[in-house]
């Protein structure tokens, strides 16, 4: 187990914003149960930011991101890091989850209201479809709009 620091950097903004953390935090130990524990216990409850779900991942030396989700992951990172211990953790939130349409049902499987995304034709005069039913193309003839929050018709 190597000594010293590891790095983290905590991106806590949606992609492509510029928000984060860096820190050093002491080299936890080689089990990646006690790593995620430790990166939990010092975001959430020693840095008092917002609980959520989160990803840890590294970058390697082709610049992809390797999930670590778990021991073997964490096996890996360490051998293969072993000079540079930098893990990058990420929001793993759907954000579209959290958006209701209060007062709006799917028009093709009925779901009121509406969790989530919310398209609406731009053909049909009241037609609306949650974001399972327009990804499984339930309304595929016409166009749709994808609404985000949650709006009144004009």
């Amino acid at each position: 187990m190597p000594e010293g620091f590891l790095k983290i950097t905590y991106h806590y903004a949606p992609a492509g914003s510029a928000k984060k953390l860096n820190i050093f935090v002491p080299m936890p130990s080689d089990q990646f149960d006690h790593l995620y524990s430790e990166i939990e216990r010092y975001l959430f409850e020693k840095r008092d930011l917002p609980v959520c779900n989160f990803r840890i991942y590294w970058i390697d030396s082709d610049s992809d991101e390797i999930d670590l989700s778990n021991q073997r992951d964490y096996v890996i990172f360490l051998a293969k890091c072993e000079k540079n211990m930098h893990l990058h953790i990420a929001i793993d939130d759907d954000l579209s989850n959290f958006i209701t349409h209060k007062g709006i049902e799917c028009d093709s499987c009925k779901a009121c209201p509406l969790i989530g995304f919310r398209y609406r034709c731009m053909q049909c005069p009241n037609f609306d479809l949650c974001q399972a039913c327009e990804s499984a193309h339930k309304h595929p003839k016409h166009f749709m709009v994808r609404i985000p929050a949650n709006q009144h018709r004009a």
